[in-house]
């Protein structure tokens, strides 16, 4: 399979999602309803940090491979709510950007 190289930074992370918020401890949990795994598996609520990327798959890609190759592991969701705002892909990480810090 073909594949491609593509340089990213920490400036471009943040481009790629739309709503940012702490996961572990923030009451996810009791919302799971909304919350499906992608692929194999169950929505897990160890993560620490969780950014959503609306429909955007290639956002989603984008943020694996970048999160993979600064040493982080993540785990993809969807977010099935009625709340445009946050329907969609959810990356669950530990990963905090630097910008969503604040």
């Amino acid at each position: 399979m073909p594949s491609i190289t593509i340089t990213m930074d920490e400036s471009d992370f943040v481009q790629l999602w739309t709503v940012h918020t702490a996961w572990s401890g923030a009451g996810w949990r009791d919302h799971a309803g909304p919350f499906e795994a992608v692929g194999a598996g169950t929505v897990e609520y160890h993560w620490e940090q969780a950014y959503w990327t609306g429909d955007n798959w290639p956002a989603v890609m984008l943020l694996r491979s970048f999160l993979a190759s600064i040493g982080h592991d993540c785990q993809v969701v969807v977010d099935t709510t009625d709340d445009p705002a946050y329907h969609g892909y959810v990356v669950l990480t530990d990963y905090l950007d630097p910008t969503a810090a604040g």
